[in-house]
Parts: C-alpha cells; structure tokens; sequence
C-alpha cells in the first residue's frame, strides 16, 4: 500500500500541471501509469494497448534502429516498436503499400524507387570500409583497383597470390550500396564468396590470407585491417567532408507527411541530438 501511495503523488501533481481538458490529462495518466515502474507496482490494469510502430530495414539499419527503438520505447512507454529485415527494395515496397510504418535504407533511393508521396529523412552517414586479412601487406588501394579486384579484373596481389574476394548476398543493401558507388553499376564478379550477414563476411576475411570483402563502419573489428582508398582513411571528419570516397547515407522512408504519429515522434527523436548520439555511439557518422 505504502509503494502505491508514493507512486500516486506524482502522478497527481503531475496531473495538476496538466495543460487544462480532460483529454490532455487522460493522456498524461496514461502515459505517467504504463511507465515500467508503475506497471511492476500497479500491474496492468488501466493500461491501454501499446501504439505499434513498425519498421523494416537492411541488415545495416536493423542494427542501428535497434538501438534507437530501446530508448524510444523507454521515453515513450505507450508505444511499442516492432522491427523485421528484409531486402531494401522489399521493404520500399511494403512503405508504399502501408505495410509498413518506416523503411529503413542504408542508401539513397534510386530515380525508380522515388515519389514526391515519400518522405526520406537521413539519420546518419556510413562508410563502406575494404577489409582485408591481417597478415596482408597492402595498406592502401585506388577506388579504381577496388573496382578492379571485385569486378574480376585484377585477379592477383602484387605478390602473385590468388585474391580471394568475399561479398554478400544478393539484395542486401551494403551490396547495393558498393555496387553503385564503388562499381559504377556493375556487378560483383560471379567468383566472389557470398555471405548473408556482415560478421559471417568479416570471420571470412579474418580466416584466409588472400580475402578481401567490404563492411560499414558499425561492421569493422580489430580481427581484419581496413585499408585506405586513394591514400583516405575512414573517419567521421573523411566521410563528412566527402574526402573519403565510399560514402553513404542512412535513411527513414514514410508515406507522407503526417505529424503526431509514433512514426514522425520516433524520425524526430532519431535525429534530434539524443538520437543522434546513439546513432554516433553505435558506429555511425552523426548528421544533426
């Protein structure tokens, strides 16, 4: 009884302060009532559904959203966010048709994807980072050697070893994303290794001399080395100012421009300085 009395004072006074009508101060109890802490004291009970937001996203933004998601839910404790994978195109698909509240891309959408109906908001930059085994000499390739290594051209390190190439899957927007801004619009050479996550592509390059593949920041461990391109090495200041070359950006798609909805209160948390904080913490280049 002594937990509920304590829980009930704020929750009064808070209902005093209240902007005046009875459903601004119905909202306010709801919200302050489903915190986490009045639930473990005073159960369920009162509590209205939890709001759904849905979000699908590539590999790369399920990570990152992720993270937003735990301390949006925390702030917002009638809102519940539900987040799936999925390949970029899919998942643009399912925001247009209203499977979906949010697609989130790590890429810019390209002239076929775009609609004056979506709304694309950037909530962080990314570098694609060349990785190679430890044990490899090499420092440093030309964007154009790059090109040259996973389109086939160039089969061999300066030592004469095999090059190993390692990629990942068909659909996955960190493919996309190398494809477009590394290979001109060309395709991976038929004779990469394929790989369906990003710490399955990493263990591959970890484990054989001769690999290479390719990540984004939040992907890079100390088990592979990155390399520099064009003499640049990845760092937040390179990918801001553009001088590293392999840049991309982070996206929330919607449908339209409504406000009010969990989906536009989870875009503004994503890029107002908290959100952006995590999204810095987690790996990604801040944008706000």
């Amino acid at each position: 009884m002594r937990a509920r009395a304590v829980l009930a004072v704020p929750l009064l006074l808070a209902l005093a302060a209240a902007p005046a009508g009875a459903a601004d101060a119905r909202q306010l109890l709801q919200t302050l009532r489903c915190t986490q802490i009045s639930r473990a004291v005073l159960g369920d009970g009162g509590c209205l559904p939890a709001q759904k937001l849905l979000i699908a996203g590539s590999t790369t933004m399920v990570f990152y959203t992720r993270q937003l998601a735990e301390e949006f839910e925390r702030r917002n404790p009638s809102i519940k966010v539900e987040i799936s994978g999925g390949t970029s195109a899919d998942i643009l698909t399912a925001v247009d048709h209203g499977a979906i509240d949010l697609a989130a891309v790590a890429r810019d959408l390209v002239p076929k994807e775009y609609r004056p109906e979506l709304r694309v908001t950037m909530i962080g930059r990314d570098g694609l980072v060349a990785i190679v085994n430890r044990a490899n000499p090499l420092a440093d390739l030309s964007k154009d050697q790059l090109r040259a290594i996973f389109t086939g051209e160039m089969a061999r390190w300066p030592d004469g070893r095999p090059v190993h190439m390692v990629s990942r899957n068909p659909g996955s927007a960190l493919l996309q994303s190398f494809e477009e801004i590394v290979l001109s619009g060309a395709k991976v050479a038929a004779t990469a290794r394929e790989t369906k996550k990003t710490a399955d592509l990493v263990a591959a390059v970890a484990a054989d001399r001769d690999a290479i593949g390719f990540v984004g920041l939040h992907g890079l461990t100390d088990t592979v080395k990155a390399l520099t391109i064009d003499g640049v090495p990845v760092t937040d200041a390179t990918i801001l100012s553009s001088r590293y070359p392999l840049v991309r950006s982070l996206n929330l798609v919607e449908e339209g421009e409504e406000t009010g909805e969990p989906k536009r209160l989870f875009v503004e948390f994503a890029t107002g300085p908290d959100g952006q904080a995590l999204m810095e913490k987690s790996g990604a280049v801040r944008v706000d």
